[in-house]
């Protein structure tokens, strides 16, 4: 059996690669870098090198279908963004191959922040209070009377792009217009505003069979990149029986087929689960997963066969996992001058100590990776994020740029 995994440097897609190739498929990694780690696994049949999904996703899906044809695939296997554009692209990629993804307007309900808020209230899950300006008139008619602390966010991203905390109505209006102008932003894509909750974070990731949830697993954030908000680089697995409740009735109401993830505030004094956001793809919980019992590679295989498979709702509680790579990376920004210098100081080298974890990319039996890695993660600190500024980050070139790629034509191979 054959498997193209799609943004091959996301350590969602090495473990992908690694469980697919120890059960003998054959494995195609692709993604828009060289320095792609999962392209770089002893797993690794071919690795392919192909356009920049967020700039020229014409071109990305071009070269997937031209890869589709000329090889036999048994299933694509998206990590990532390019989960959005497969989903959209998804009657046309499926002439090819097996795509086990939703459709895209699922996907697009679930990831735009105010429509996920809108079916969350449908079924009985608490959602902060949300505020979404038609634009700066409508923002100063609100701006006064708000709740502050107050988040704003872009309703249709990931990875906190564009969080921004803001304490009264003159940093709302500064941040809002730095949004607006940054990411060129009109319509249902302008800047959301919502409540601060004030509490702790639980993440998790889901796969469902028409509804069913065959897979599940939650894990709370220890340390973050960046602090508040951005990649949980280490974390540990949960058993939270409401939000599994809560996330599972989400997607029976959506009859969801795919992976899903939920992201939830337990509101501190109260412990109310609280949604925040979901991502219709595969997340850190899928590397935790693994580790923590619940098979979602195997899953995923099964359900790619037509099967219905077993449940598997039960994964090992306090498994711990950590990307050493962000690690490095918020150990680096913790030592710069700043507010809480000290303190920062102190919680960065106590980091240094951690034990009792599972590494999400070094493995003693598949050492490229690791190699890999050490060379990316300059590359995109000192050339991605000086070159795209706000836009950069590890994942760039993997990031699903909506309104791009909704100008794209419904059959491109027309």
């Amino acid at each position: 059996m054959r498997v193209l995994v799609t943004c091959a440097r996301s350590p969602h897609a090495l473990t992908a690669i690694r469980e697919f190739g120890r059960r003998g498929w054959e494995v195609t990694a692709a993604d828009c870098t060289r320095l792609s780690a999962g392209a770089y696994s002893r797993y690794v049949s071919r690795r392919l090198l192909w356009p920049n999904l967020t700039e020229h996703p014409a071109e990305w899906l071009a070269a997937c279908i031209a890869e589709l044809k000329a090889h036999k695939v048994d299933l694509l296997f998206p990590t990532f963004e390019d989960t959005f554009l497969v989903s959209r692209f998804r009657d046309v990629l499926s002439r090819y191959t097996t795509v086990l993804v939703e459709s895209y307007d699922k996907m697009m309900r679930v990831h735009h922040k105010m429509s996920l808020n809108a079916l969350a209230s449908e079924v009985g899950v608490d959602v902060p209070e949300t505020w979404q300006p038609a634009d700066e008139a409508g923002l100063d008619a609100i701006k006064a009377d708000l709740p502050y602390p107050v988040v704003l966010k872009l309703p249709d991203t990931n990875n906190s792009l564009g969080l921004t905390f803001c304490d009264d109505a003159p940093a709302l209006t500064t941040a809002w217009r730095r949004l607006v102008a940054t990411f060129g932003l009109s319509g249902d894509r302008l800047p959301m505003i919502q409540q601060k909750i004030d509490g702790d974070l639980v993440f998790s990731l889901f796969l469902g069979d028409h509804g069913r949830t065959v897979g599940s697993l939650l894990y709370e954030p220890l340390l973050m990149f960046p602090d508040g908000g951005g990649t949980a680089f280490y974390r540990r697995s949960i058993r939270h029986p409401a939000i599994e409740r809560l996330s599972m009735g989400l997607l029976e109401a959506l009859g969801w087929h795919g992976f899903l993830g939920f992201d939830y505030i337990l509101e501190r004094g109260t412990g109310r689960p609280v949604l925040i956001d979901a991502n219709p793809r595969t997340t850190p919980a899928f590397l935790t997963a693994h580790v923590a019992g619940v098979d979602f590679t195997g899953l995923a295989i099964e359900l790619f066969q037509g099967a219905h498979p077993a449940a598997q709702l039960e994964p090992r509680a306090d498994v711990r996992t950590k990307l050493w790579f962000v690690h490095w990376l918020w150990f680096s920004f913790m030592l710069l001058p700043g507010r809480r210098w000290l303190h920062r100081l102190r919680a960065a080298f106590r980091s240094l100590f951690l034990r009792d974890f599972v590494p999400d990319i070094h493995r003693a039996d598949d050492r490229g990776p690791s190699f890999v890695t050490a060379l990316f993660v300059p590359y995109f600190m000192f050339v991605i994020n000086t070159l795209k500024g706000a836009k950069g980050g590890y994942m760039y070139g993997c990031n699903y740029d909506r309104r791009r790629s909704e100008l794209l034509p419904a059959d491109p191979t027309e």
